[in-house]
């Protein structure tokens, strides 16, 4: 169960994203991953620091429609981190879109509808 401190956290960072997200999107940008309060065990940060331009490269790809380029990026960055949960998210929406015919306004923004 979440703590009340947890739970108004929770609000205030939802809240903040229904702002931030559209003018991001309107703005040719793109929320890549949240990392919260990035509590780690110092080797996670660490790894974490030295597989960053990898991810950004790869986010990058994804954002402009690189789908398989992306994908072997987010692999990359799997073999260092495999608890990468971003890096997965980003495996199956390439694998997702690879495959679709995606419409010209495609932003590569990701509604979430569950916290």
């Amino acid at each position: 169960m979440m703590s009340q401190t947890n739970a108004a956290y929770s609000r205030f960072v939802n809240e903040y994203l229904k702002v931030m997200g559209p003018i991001v999107r309107r703005n040719h940008g793109f929320i890549d991953k949240y990392i919260g309060d990035a509590v780690n065990p110092p080797e996670i940060q660490t790894i974490k620091r030295q597989t960053q331009k990898i991810f950004e490269d790869a986010a990058r790809l994804y954002a402009v429609r690189e789908f398989a380029r992306a994908k072997a990026l987010f692999e990359q960055v799997l073999e260092d981190l495999p608890g990468d949960l971003a890096s997965k998210s980003y495996i199956l929406r390439c694998d997702r879109y690879a495959s679709e015919d995606l419409p010209a306004n495609w932003d590569g923004a990701l509604d979430f509808d569950f916290k």
